[in-house]
């Protein structure tokens, strides 16, 4: 609902249900009304909720961009923030905007002094050298946009990447390189993570980004590849693997290949940790009726019927 603006709908579901029904609150769902009200320019209530790390981020953000700077670095003395620390890896996504409102301001001194204080020593080991690359990463896309790649590259090859172990670092860094056309440098990262047992740091969103870009430059075959590839290594018993085959299916059917996205999908409907959700039967429906294989579409669209309603009867009887 908050995607399709339906504001006043989702505050009233928001209501209902963590107001008057007290239901528990998934990890990050507040996110959605906080970006909400700042949509909406309620800053203040925005303020008001918080659960998450990405929730002190938009908060960070609405704050900075409202003019409200100063009110960042005060939050961390106030009680209910005292809990995130410098220390904590976290914080250091919610200071993000502060860092860049600084560079954006010609304040490159003030910058480098707060960044100081955020990473504390320049003895970083372990998961804190993360801290080192997502600010390094701040740096790198004010230097990109400013027209100064080998600013930007100097920032990146001070980067020790081995000692990355945040998938959210590693994703950061590979699509910044990918939009500003570091290819070679991308796919030395991203080929150093796969294919490292000690970096640990691929998720479903770097396959994303990589099949994402593969079908940008019209290599589709390479992108199939990379799939597989990528889920067999890293993501076979990850659940979190259906949005990637939800978008390569996508992306597939949207260029008509549709032999490939039927042999993806019968390959999910067989996995034994992942089923086809509503988005990726649709797809696979609407190829069918562009193709004219209207028993096809229809043959789909009952079994998507059939398990959903057999879902919904499961959820019944628990």
């Amino acid at each position: 609902m908050c995607e399709a603006k339906r504001y006043e709908d989702a505050l009233d579901l928001f209501h209902y249900f963590y107001r008057v029904s007290k239901i528990t609150p998934c990890y990050g769902y507040f996110n959605h009304i906080i970006k909400l009200h700042e949509d909406q320019g309620r800053l203040d209530d925005a303020l008001n909720l918080y659960d998450s790390s990405l929730t002190k981020s938009l908060i960070s953000k609405g704050l900075v961009d409202a003019g409200r700077q100063d009110e960042v670095m005060d939050r961390l003395d106030q009680p209910r923030w005292r809990w995130f620390s410098n220390l904590d890896w976290n914080a250091n996504l919610y200071k993000q905007p502060l860092l860049e409102w600084l560079l954006r301001q010609g304040g490159f001194e003030k910058a480098n002094e707060v960044l100081g204080r955020l990473l504390g020593s320049s003895h970083v080991h372990g998961d804190e050298y993360d801290r080192v690359a997502i600010f390094s990463h701040t740096y790198m896309k004010y230097w990109f946009e400013q027209g100064k790649e080998v600013k930007a590259m100097h920032c990146y090859g001070l980067l020790q990447l081995r000692k990355l172990t945040k998938d959210t670092v590693v994703n950061a860094l590979l699509a910044l390189l990918l939009k500003y056309g570091k290819k070679t440098e991308a796919w030395s990262l991203f080929d150093q993570v796969l294919h490292s047992k000690e970096m640990d740091n691929v998720n479903h969103y770097t396959l994303n980004i990589v099949v994402n870009e593969f079908f940008k430059i019209g290599r589709f075959d390479h992108a199939i590849q990379i799939f597989h590839k990528v889920k067999a290594l890293k993501l076979n018993k990850n659940p979190h693997v259906v949005t990637c085959y939800r978008n390569i299916i996508t992306r597939l059917n949207k260029q008509g290949i549709l032999f490939e996205a039927e042999h993806l999908f019968q390959e999910m409907c067989s996995h034994e940790l992942v089923s086809p959700d509503v988005s990726t039967y649709t797809s696979m429906i609407d190829a069918y009726l562009k193709a004219g294989r209207t028993e096809d579409a229809l043959r789909l669209s009952n079994k998507m019927v059939d398990a959903f309603v057999g879902q919904l009867a499961r959820l019944a009887c628990l």
